[in-house]
């Protein structure tokens, strides 16, 4: 039986931007810009994932044959998912292309995010400034902890997973750090999820880089990662569903026949990454997830929506949140956090009314399009993911339900 969680927290695109990774309406533009140029910024690129962008983008190129008769836009990262998915299906000679585009969209994820994957026992700065260690830091605190949220993302990226681990590394003395003593992130198919437990491990911190003032052989407290067999059986002190919609950079292709990735911060080659228009060959495996998604949100009180615009062109989460929220008599609110909508204009006003339209008119009153209307001191740009967090830190009653 599923547990009810009162909030859940749903995650788009726009929330994983602090951490670097281009919005939807950018992506493919940056997976150009790096196989153009060879480098992100001004870090080169390895010659193994330059070759595989340049593949993806002669791909892109060649799907521009349809727009002789379809409309299609071939720098829309979801047309191109959607069409190559279907070119493959019933085709095996086209899945070499699809797979080459989702492994290009899994370079760029890694090549821009912030939050790199490091080897077991790396050292992690103790000062946690980032807006997601911010977010793990409230979440895992104060009144959450005994009514913790359940999360959606639409995202493949692994920037909650990483900052997560990293957050559980830090110096005994340090200002943030977690007040539990296991977290888990439930995936809801068993496999590879993500368990956290302190101990008290030793680990020397060196002089150099960004740590050249702290001193080596400090101790500090370190997480262990149990396998999904082992997680399945424990019960941690925070257990937080975590469900991965649209697949996940540490989700085998493979699974559930095989383990996906031996830590769950560490990517995969081969990624597990859904289209749009929901690929029927992976359907049955990834079904429980959104069974799951769809049963967390039937029963929230509140649900809080991060960084989506809410597309007209995604039909297929139009009406995924109508058949989640439509049952539900619990719903009381949804709360959206996008910075346009505290802009004025023609782009504001029409991503009000899609979610407008999206629920019922009698129920559109209940949607808190800005949850804060006049910023406060020290309030980070409104409708951001930052002030999101900012938000669930300050004025946490004005967007969750405490029973």
């Amino acid at each position: 039986m599923q547990a009810q969680y009162h909030n859940v927290i749903l995650f788009g695109a726009g929330a994983s931007w602090d951490a670097g990774i281009p919005l939807m309406n950018q992506f493919v533009d940056a997976m150009w810009n790096y196989a153009f140029r060879g480098k992100v910024g001004n870090t080169p690129i390895s010659d193994a994932d330059r070759a595989i962008l340049v593949d993806a983008n002669k791909i892109r190129d060649d799907l521009e044959r349809y727009n002789s008769r379809a409309f299609f836009d071939n720098r829309n990262l979801e047309d191109i998912l959607s069409l190559l998915s279907f070119e493959a299906l019933g085709n095996e000679s086209q899945t070499p292309r699809y797979q080459t585009v989702v492994k290009a969209i899994a370079r760029t994820i890694e090549l821009s995010c912030a939050f790199k994957h490091r080897q077991e026992g790396f050292v992690v700065p103790p000062d946690h400034n980032s807006h997601y260690h911010a977010f793990w830091n409230v979440l895992l605190s104060g009144k959450f902890k005994d009514n913790l949220p359940a999360l959606i993302t639409f995202n493949y990226d692994l920037v909650f997973e990483r900052t997560l681990w990293e957050f559980f590394h830090h110096l005994n003395d340090a200002p943030r750090r977690p007040n539990v003593q296991s977290c888990g992130l439930k995936y809801s198919f068993g496999l590879n999820d993500c368990s956290m437990r302190k101990t008290h491990k030793q680990y020397d911190i060196p002089v150099n880089d960004r740590l050249s003032n702290v001193k080596p052989g400090q101790k500090a407290e370190f997480i262990i990662t149990t396998d999904g067999e082992n997680f399945s059986n424990q019960k941690t002190e925070a257990d937080i569903p975590y469900f991965k919609l649209h697949g996940s950079l540490n989700w085998s292709q493979e699974f559930p026949r095989t383990r996906p990735s031996r830590l769950p911060i560490e990517a995969l080659e081969k990624p597990l990454i859904l289209p749009p228009v929901f690929n029927k060959m992976s359907a049955t495996e990834i079904n429980c997830v959104w069974k799951s998604a769809l049963d967390v949100l039937r029963s929230a009180v509140n649900i809080i929506i991060v960084g989506y615009s809410l597309p007209e062109t995604d039909i297929y989460m139009q009406y995924f949140l109508k058949a989640a929220v439509g049952p539900n008599s619990n719903l009381q609110n949804i709360i959206v956090f996008d910075p346009e909508l505290y802009r004025d204009g023609e782009k504001c006003e029409a991503m009000i009314s899609r979610y407008r339209e999206c629920f019922s008119p009698q129920f559109s009153s209940r949607i808190i399009f800005q949850p804060t209307s006049e910023p406060s001191i020290g309030e980070p740009d409104r409708g951001t993911f930052a002030n999101f967090v900012w938000c669930l830190e300050k004025i946490p009653e004005a967007l969750c339900f405490f029973p």
